[in-house]
């Protein structure tokens, strides 16, 4: 007779069988899964390539760009060299041709601006393949033309042009990524000279390895173009960002004096003031410290200090002219009280009949006019530019589009 230990081992061993043979192909099935989404994961992934095209190490890359360009250690995106490249009234182009111009297989085209600038720059790219060709007679249309689309904020800007379905202008056809030919950068100069640096001008697909990465810090931009679109961004993450302690100091003044200015206008309104263009300062402040800062192109300690330090003198001194007001320091004009007063925002005159001085169609108090027009979606902003019985109309005259406030 079997003990009590050895029963329960027999029992043991018979469930342990029991669960194999019942769920075991289940398990192998689940690990069969995985191992073939993993397999399938991997296999998805786009196999790392980087083709550069110039890091500007030597001066042999001088002999394959054409414009004012020379070999600079100022500002190196990758390794010790970048180009040099001064755009004015009597070279405002960098064009670079291509030999063996085979793209094929390359994910997107990468290369790294630094804009000494203190304020952002906005060039055009274009790049021509052997269909369409790239001499004089090209047709307008018949390559890809980023005209006024790459931006450049400043310091460094890291320019992404994804190649996948890159089609031309006219969207008829898509460029031959394996008979590119040329890429040409434009620069709008005018009277005032431009100076840039260029640097690690690559192919890639996939992640790039740190030995061609470019150095990227959180406050630079990324400008990604992808076909007609134009994307900008901060390298971030925006916690990242640094931000000195005069700016904060300016953020933190700044809200205060919102809030302080908010409350004075909800005080006022109680006491029967008109607050309109108190409102409208409190609007831009709010797009200053709120809505700009999360554009890349503002969110710099330079431009965040002009708009921080604006935003707290204007509500600073739209609150104090209310208070002055409430308290009677400052008192209003004598009217007549059992009179409605006009609305601030005048409505809309009935423009037939009226006369003209000086130019311009005048009321019947003799004070000029001038009509201008809104669209937009904010109904915030609509308050500053048309009475709550007014709306926006749009019509046509002449073939063009013309918007009124009609009563």
């Amino acid at each position: 007779m079997k003990s009590p230990e050895k029963r329960n081992e027999a029992v043991l061993e018979t469930r342990a069988a029991f669960t194999w043979r019942k769920y075991g192909g289940f398990v192998l099935a689940a690990v069969a899964f995985g191992v073939m989404l993993v397999s399938t994961s991997t296999l998805s992934r786009p196999t790392p390539q980087v083709k550069v095209l110039d890091d500007f190490e030597t001066d042999a890359s001088l002999t394959r760009w054409q414009g004012s360009v020379k070999i600079s250690t100022a500002h190196p995106a990758h390794g010790r060299n970048c180009l040099e490249v001064r755009f004015d009234s009597h070279s405002g182009i960098l064009t670079t041709a291509f030999q063996e111009g085979n793209w094929t297989g390359y994910e997107r085209l990468l290369f790294d601006v630094y804009n000494p600038e203190a304020t952002p720059i906005i060039l055009s790219l274009r790049l021509y393949d052997a269909v369409g060709g790239d001499g004089p007679n090209v047709a307008p249309h018949d390559l890809y033309r980023a005209d006024r689309k790459l931006f450049l904020g400043s310091g460094w800007t890291h320019i992404e042009v994804v190649l996948r379905d890159l089609d031309t202008s006219s969207e008829l056809r898509s460029i031959a990524l394996d008979q590119v030919r040329r890429l040409t950068i434009m620069a709008d100069t005018g009277s005032h000279p431009l100076t840039l640096f260029f640097d690690n001008l690559r192919l890639v697909t996939g992640a790039e390895g740190d030995s061609t990465l470019s150095a990227q810090a959180p406050q630079d931009i990324t400008t990604r173009l992808e076909g007609r679109w134009v994307t900008i961004l901060q390298v971030g993450p925006r916690d990242k960002i640094p931000e000195s302690a005069t700016v904060r100091g300016l953020r933190n003044e700044a809200q205060l004096e919102y809030q302080a200015l908010k409350s004075t206008i909800e005080s006022s309104e109680h006491m029967g003031l008109d607050t309109i263009y108190s409102q409208a300062e409190l609007v831009v402040a709010e797009l200053g410290l709120y809505f700009r800062p999360t554009l890349a192109w503002f969110n710099n300690d330079r431009e965040k200090e002009r708009m921080f330090g604006y935003a707290a003198e204007a509500c600073r001194r739209e609150r104090q002219r209310l208070e002055k007001l409430l308290t009677g320091e400052v008192r209003l004009p004598e009217r007549d009280d059992t009179q409605v007063s006009p609305p601030p925002v005048p409505p809309y005159p009935r423009l037939r009949n009226l006369s003209i001085q000086n130019g311009f169609f005048v009321n019947q108090d003799e004070r000029p006019l001038f009509i201008t027009s809104v669209h937009g979606p904010s109904r915030g902003l609509l308050k500053f530019f048309a009475t709550p019985m007014q709306h926006i109309e749009s019509y046509s005259v002449g073939g063009g589009s013309r918007w009124t406030v009609r009563s």
